[in-house]
C-alpha cells in the first residue's frame, strides 16, 4: 500500500481520535472548574482565573509545541500521540494536585483577606500550577496533527479548517456530556 493511500485510511481515525480529544478536554475542563470553585469559590474573578490559567495554557502549548511538530514534519503523528499520553497522564494526577491546591489555598487565604491582589496572583499561580502541564500539552495537539495532515501549503486551509471544526464538535459534545450525563448521574468525583 502506498504512503498516500495509508494515509487516507488513516484520516478518518484520526479525525474519530480527534473528535474524543475535544470532548475530553472539555469534560477536564469543566470537570476542574467545578473542583476550584468548591476551594476558590464561584466569583467572578475565580472563574476569570481558572479560564486564564486553561486558555494560557493552550496558548503555550500552540505556539512551543507547534514549532517543535513543525521542525520534525514526519514524527508530528507520533509526537500527537504523545501528547495525547501526556494529557491522559496529567489528566489522572489533576484531582490529587487540586486537592493539595486545596489545602494550601485554604491554609493561606484568610491572612489574605486584607490583600485581595496577592489573594488573586497567589490563586492564579496555584491554578496555573496545576493546569499548565495539561493544557499546554492539550494546546500542541491541533499544531502537531495539523503539521502530519497537511503535506503541502495548497492544502492548510481545508485541512486545518476540518481538523478544527471535529475538534470543535468534539468539544461541544464534550460539554454537554460533562453538563449534562457526567456531572449529574455521575458526581463530580467519579467524573474527574
Amino acid at each position: 500500500m502506498s504512503p498516500r493511500a495509508d494515509r487516507r485510511l488513516t484520516r478518518p481515525l484520526l479525525l474519530a481520535v480527534f473528535f474524543l480529544s475535544g470532548a475530553s478536554g472539555l469534560v477536564y475542563e469543566i470537570t476542574w472548574m467545578r473542583r476550584l470553585t468548591l476551594v476558590f469559590g464561584s466569583s467572578t474573578l475565580a472563574v476569570a482565573t481558572v479560564l486564564a490559567a486553561y486558555m494560557g495554557g493552550l496558548a503555550i502549548g500552540s505556539y512551543f509545541l507547534g514549532r517543535r511538530a513543525d521542525r520534525r514534519p514526519t514524527r508530528a503523528l507520533a509526537f500527537y500521540g504523545k501528547l495525547e499520553m501526556g494529557i491522559a497522564a496529567a489528566a489522572l494526577l489533576v484531582p490529587f494536585l487540586l486537592r493539595g491546591v486545596g489545602a494550601v489555598y485554604l491554609g493561606i487565604a484568610p491572612q489574605l483577606e486584607a490583600l485581595p491582589q496577592l489573594f488573586f496572583l497567589i490563586q492564579f499561580l496555584l491554578v496555573g500550577a496545576v493546569l499548565l502541564i495539561p493544557t499546554t500539552a492539550m494546546g500542541g495537539t491541533l499544531p502537531a496533527l495539523s503539521r502530519w495532515v497537511v503535506r503541502d501549503s495548497a492544502g492548510i486551509g481545508m485541512n486545518v479548517a476540518v481538523l478544527y471544526g471535529v475538534n470543535t464538535l468534539g468539544a461541544e459534545t464534550g460539554t454537554a456530556a460533562a453538563i449534562y450525563v457526567l456531572l449529574p448521574f455521575a458526581g463530580l468525583t467519579r467524573s474527574e
